[in-house]
């Protein structure tokens, strides 16, 4: 199965001039919807039509990093309020932001369900934990492929989950991110969430420890997990490793909110919960015809040419019975 950080490949779509200003003749900005389901089809045909593919989408803030850490976020737009995105309809697109939430929710409520994806969003929870319990909780035949440029996501890497970047087009196994950040294979998931924690991440507004960035972390995180300390560390990196023993409490309270395998139980089940949901297959979901005619009424007459192969990738898949398997 495909798991599509749908947040993020749509607001990759903002990039590009000629995708965004994309109009039907209605004056409806269209174009992320397009580029959208484009890259979908990209997919779509990298696989094979093999992969069921799973979008999930961020839905507000994750509420329990929220209580851990209150400015989790807060110049991100993650915070304004899930509400807004059904308030913004084709009369008011006069920014990037509202067409992005009407684009965002003309995919999730009408295109990705017809499509027989499945399209993911459960308020307070981000598309990063959704992706995180599937790949930790459902079993499947074939490999979990996380779908996104998010860095993050290199923690899930296993035996059944690699990571494909679709702006580098690269894939990513679990040893090529052991090889990368040059961690050692019996701890190097904990090696690299401590890096993380190290870093900090700007766009979450988590700050991070001055003077440390990834190409000395992993090597303070490894320090630190041997036991070797200031010895093993390199003379330039001495400032760095002794900025992150001053920023240890930080560091501490940063591995919360960057470890994703960290899920509080209230907050998993709320996910299994809802994953269970959108895994079941609506029969008002099975018509072609009816996908056809929501493309025709936005006027996206090439995206009716290529989306049987995303119909044909989601049919194919036994995607759906793994998911409800895990959700029983």
């Amino acid at each position: 199965m495909l798991l599509i950080d749908a947040s993020n490949l749509l607001y990759r779509q903002l990039s590009v001039s000629s995708i965004y200003n994309l109009v039907n003749s209605k004056g409806i900005r269209v174009g992320l919807i397009h580029g959208f389901l484009q890259s979908m089809n990209s997919l779509a045909k990298k696989w094979k039509n093999t992969h069921g593919m799973i979008l999930c989408w961020d839905l507000g803030c994750s509420t329990y990093r929220l209580q851990l850490y209150p400015d989790y976020k807060a110049r991100s737009h993650s915070h304004k309020d899930p509400d807004y995105i059904n308030e913004v309809d084709e009369s008011t697109l006069d920014t990037e932001e509202q067409t992005f939430y009407y684009s965002r929710r003309m995919l999730h409520n009408k295109v990705l369900p017809l499509s027989h994806a499945i399209s993911i969003q459960i308020y307070g929870v981000e598309a990063d934990d959704i992706i995180a319990w599937i790949c930790m909780n459902v079993k499947t035949s074939s490999k979990k492929i996380i779908v996104s440029t998010d860095g993050d996501f290199h923690q899930l890497a296993s035996s059944d989950v690699d990571i494909y970047n679709p702006i580098q087009d690269k894939y990513y196994t679990e040893d090529d991110i052991i090889e990368n950040y040059k961690l050692d294979k019996n701890i190097w998931r904990d090696q690299f969430i401590l890096s993380k924690a190290i870093v900090g991440d700007g766009s979450d507004n988590i700050p991070g420890t001055p003077k440390c960035g990834w190409g000395t972390a992993p090597k303070i995180a490894k320090s630190v997990f041997d036991n070797s300390g200031w010895s093993e560390v390199e003379k330039s990196h001495l400032l760095a490793w002794q900025n992150s023993y001053n920023n240890r409490e930080q560091i501490m309270n940063n591995i919360d909110l960057v470890d994703l395998r960290m899920l509080p139980t209230e907050y998993s089940n709320t996910i299994k919960r809802n994953v269970g949901l959108a895994s079941i297959l609506d029969p008002d979901q099975l018509s072609e015809d009816a996908l056809h005619q929501v493309l025709y009424d936005l006027e996206l007459n090439k995206a009716r040419t290529f989306i049987s192969n995303i119909v044909e990738s989601n049919i194919n898949s036994k995607f759906r019975k793994d998911l409800l398997n895990s959700t029983e």
